[in-house]
């Protein structure tokens, strides 16, 4: 049995759970024993004992019985699933090994042609998390960076970031996202080519240290062993400014579906579990990894992010209909109405959005998708009014 179907079965053997099962039992027996002695203890009722032991008295050693039985049921079954966990980290060790050679043999020699072929597609609710975590996150007082920035979408969420570094091994993989901004913009940006990802090689050391509050690792160590994300990660973690954040995706070998990705020569060998001790091990605090198939974690230099830059211009970046960036300029009565709607909202306190912690553009992205949220919740409110209405 290769890994993918070993994770799988044990996964299936979770939806049994004995423990549930047996209460429920040992609930309707302890309820049955209740209403046979409310009724047989009555004296005008010893007639129904039907001789004394024969059941309501020998009712309690039958049920300790079954509890005991049950008891044992559930330590042997739960031995069963440790003997497969450590099946399972064998293999894990094995499919490592493989995904070293893998990554040296077809990984190294492959080009940014092959790289640009490669897409990424977070489920609806994981990428619903992820970008707005970033555009929280985002912040216009300290520089941010994309590693691998092939996703429009993903640069627009972090506009905010000053300067904002868009980084890969090759000008091929960071030109096709600057030929979609203007002048303006593209001004404030930093391209910035790095070496290609070798082992035992560093790639970072020529970026800015601790300056960075938030990096994203796109696509990126989805493609690379375990051993490549520690390297990488700890290049990170020099970057990273006190309290900084890193968001990163990989493939979650943890489930079945990214073991076969590996099995099929299509992704690394990365099992959630492990890339975790990694992080922790690295100093990282994890502060979310995903439970869907498409694996990304959020993860925090330990400390209190600070900087004393006081102020940014007045501006956001949007794009057109045509995917060209333009730049508006917010006057003083959209900052007042920006304002108050956030306020309303309940996106931030009071006093940070007036104070300007939170840029107008920001603010306002992040009205936009609370107002879509609440239109979400009220149609979710409504079907279950519906839905509840047919059950009546």
């Amino acid at each position: 049995m290769i890994l993918s179907e070993l994770v799988a079965f044990r996964s299936s053997l979770e939806q049994y759970d004995f423990y549930q099962a047996s209460r429920l039992f040992v609930k309707n027996v302890e309820e049955a024993k209740a209403d046979i002695d409310r009724v047989t203890d009555k004296p005008n009722n010893q007639q129904i004992r039907f001789s004394q032991g024969v059941y309501q008295d020998e009712l309690p050693f039958d049920l300790n019985n079954v509890e005991e039985a049950i008891e044992n049921l559930r330590d042997n079954f739960d031995y069963y699933k440790q003997q497969i966990d450590l099946q399972i980290q064998k293999l894990e060790e094995d499919y490592i090994q493989q995904s070293e050679k893998m990554y040296i043999r077809d990984e190294l020699p492959s080009g940014p042609d092959v790289v640009l072929e490669r897409s990424l597609q977070l489920d609806d609710q994981s990428k619903e998390i992820f970008y707005s975590r970033v555009s929280q996150l985002s912040d216009w007082r300290f520089p941010g960076m994309i590693i691998r920035p092939q996703e429009t979408n993903l640069v627009e969420e972090m506009a905010s970031s000053d300067p904002l570094y868009l980084v890969d091994y090759h000008n091929k993989l960071i030109d096709p996202c600057l030929k979609n901004m203007n002048d303006v913009y593209r001004h404030r940006v930093r391209p910035w080519v790095i070496d290609r990802y070798l082992p035992r090689k560093t790639q970072l050391n020529d970026l800015p240290k601790e300056q960075f509050s938030l990096i994203v690792i796109w696509n990126t160590l989805n493609n690379m062993p375990l051993t490549m994300c520690n390297q990488i990660l700890k290049q990170i973690f020099d970057l990273l400014r006190s309290g900084g954040t890193c968001l990163l995706t990989f493939n979650d070998c943890n489930n079945a579906y990214n073991i076969r990705n590996f099995e099929n020569n299509y992704r690394q060998f990365t099992p959630g579990d492990r890339l975790e001790t990694i992080v922790k091990d690295l100093g990282y605090v994890i502060r979310y990894r995903s439970k869907s198939i498409h694996g990304w974690m959020e993860i925090q230099k330990p400390g209190k992010l600070e900087t004393i830059r006081g102020g940014q211009s007045l501006a956001r970046i949007i794009r057109d209909d045509v995917g060209v960036y333009t730049k508006k300029e917010y006057s003083s009565r959209e900052i007042r109405e920006i304002h108050q709607e956030a306020i309303a909202l309940g996106i931030d306190t009071k006093e940070k959005i007036k104070g300007g912690a939170i840029s107008p553009g920001k603010l306002e992205l992040l009205i936009n998708r609370r107002k879509r949220a609440i239109q979400e919740e009220r149609k979710l409110i409504e079907q279950i009014g519906k839905q509840n209405s047919k059950d009546s």
